[in-house]
């Protein structure tokens, strides 16, 4: 199989549209009375994944396989605070460049290998080598070294101030390998994957096919509950949910709108809805024309009326009403009207056209219906303020290879989110920085991100990422369209998965019923 590591610059945003269904069964329904040990559980995913090293960790499918088999050195809970997980607990220095880790005894590597502060500095080691090209260079550019401070503490020493570091220990980022297996197997580690998680790796086909085995040794006693968990790619959404219906997996991640509505009257099946963390957007281009203007840029979002196109064409099934990075899940959320950004106004978009001469640009998307029916329903709309939009549909990874490289003028992109705002952000409208798609270069911007990665307190943080709204909303870097949801399809017989904002498969306390 092809490598296909430029999917890194989407973190899990191609695949199969999730639309925002407004109404929906929480997780919480789900729960039943007393877990159960054994069974196999087969899981299907949106789309294949990198090789299973948090090294090259980069999408949402890449998470899904890992967690079975890493834990992370802190956590997230559902509603984003960061909880204790190998680190049992943190200090941060007076001057904000120092986090001291107290780390969890008596945890151990699948393979043995203990779980302490020289295991914890290696992982550091190997993420911040530039050789090694860690897929965290974007998070963890602030991060200076790691230092043993004694066998259960490691200090982690910043070249800057960054509150966000707890939450990115929190991701695939802060998952722990086992430095013995890395030095066994060195660049085969992929293929022989050694963390501290309740499942270990026992084979498959590389991106394709994960199959893990409940890890009798694993520090949460009395977990994970099953005995066997299979991992599939499945692309085609169709596929994943007829599969969930037929028996052949119990899990479909990230089904289809049209897959949900059926699920929603199907007896036989459960949805689980979260509101997401990120957003999907038109992205333009603003270092080449006709994006490099201003003009061109606010002519668009004025000419998008996407409230009408959720009524008409997907029966008011996403959840609107977006102007930023930053949804209602996210805690520096804005507010819905965002002082600056160009709202529907179909006048001011012919008005801006005129004086363009005229607007006309390629715009790119995923292959997939539901993608390719969204962007004719813009380029229908766009056409009534004089914009002629040319649809270039690709495969996935061509996409996110586009993106990547600037190949583009304008592209329909789904980002899925982070639980710090700095994440939905700073990687992607700094300037130079790894995930800057648009080549936008912004002092004023770079300076309030900055500031937000600086300030330590959160209610100083949600103003500031409320003035990076505003920049943004000004400049029209992004046309918004609808808040990136994730929905999954179960079988009745699944409990124990709980539901997460961005959307990872936690299965340690999965279980099935008989």
């Amino acid at each position: 199989m092809k490598d296909r590591r430029s999917r890194g610059l989407a973190f899990g945003l191609v695949g199969a549209f999730s639309l925002a269904l407004i109404a929906t069964v929480g997780a919480s329904a789900f729960a039943a009375a007393t877990p159960r040990h054994g069974g196999h559980l087969t899981a299907g995913t949106e789309s294949d994944w990198h090789p299973l090293d948090p090294l090259t960790a980069y999408a949402i499918s890449d998470a899904a396989v890992q967690n079975p088999i890493y834990d992370t050195l802190l956590r997230h809970t559902a509603d984003g605070q960061i909880k204790p997980d190998l680190v049992k607990s943190y200090d941060v220095s007076s001057d904000g460049l120092t986090y001291t880790l107290h780390l969890r005894h008596g945890v151990k590597f699948q393979d043995g290998t203990p779980f302490n502060a020289k295991a914890v500095k290696f992982n550091f080691d190997r993420d911040l080598n530039k050789q090694g090209h860690c897929a965290c260079g974007a998070f963890f550019a602030p991060i200076k070294s790691a230092e043993v401070k004694g066998p259960y503490t490691v200090a982690i020493h910043l070249k800057e101030r960054y509150a966000a570091l707890p939450s990115v220990l929190a991701t695939v980022y802060g998952e722990m390998v086992s430095p013995a297996a890395v030095k066994k197997y060195g660049k085969a580690y992929p293929r022989h994957p050694v963390g501290t998680g309740p499942f270990k790796y026992v084979g498959g086909v590389p991106g394709q096919i994960a199959n893990y085995v409940r890890w009798k040794g694993y520090w949460r006693k009395g977990e994970p509950y099953l005995d066997k968990v299979t991992i599939k790619a499945m692309p085609n959404t169709q596929s994943r949910y007829a599969s969930v219906q037929s028996g052949a997996i119990q899990v479909a991640e990230n089904v289809g709108y049209r897959q949900v509505l059926d699920a929603k009257s199907n007896p036989n099946v459960k949805v689980m809805h979260e509101h997401g963390l990120g957003t999907l957007f038109v992205m333009m281009q603003v270092a080449k024309p006709p994006f490099n203007s201003l003009k061109a840029r606010r002519a668009l979002t004025y000419a998008t009326n996407f409230e009408a196109i959720n009524k008409g064409v997907f029966r008011d099934l996403y959840t609107t009403g977006v102007e930023s990075p930053f949804p209602k899940a996210s805690w520096a959320y804005p507010g819905k009207h965002v002082p600056g950004y160009a709202a529907y106004d179909l006048s001011k978009a012919k008005k801006l056209v005129k004086e363009l001469g005229g607007l006309s640009f390629s715009i790119s998307t995923e292959e997939n219906p539901a993608a390719v029916q969204l962007v004719q329903a813009l380029q229908s709309e766009w056409a009534q303020a004089g914009i002629k939009a040319t649809i270039n549909q690709v495969d996935q990874a061509t996409l996110i290879n586009d993106a990547s490289q600037g190949k583009f003028q304008a592209m329909l992109f789904r980002w899925r989110g982070s639980y710090d705002p700095d994440g939905n952000v700073y990687p992607f409208f700094y300037c130079h920085a790894r995930f800057n798609n648009i080549k936008v270069c912004n002092k004023h911007l770079d300076k309030l991100l900055d500031e937000g990665r600086h300030t330590l307190k959160r209610s100083e943080r949600k103003r500031i990422y409320a003035k990076v709204a505003q920049v943004i909303a000004k400049q029209s870097y992004y046309d918004f369209l609808y808040v990136a949801d994730w929905w999954r399809v179960m079988s009745p017989k699944v409990h124990g998965i709980p539901g997460r904002p961005n959307n990872w498969l936690i299965l340690r306390k999965a279980w099935l019923s008989k």
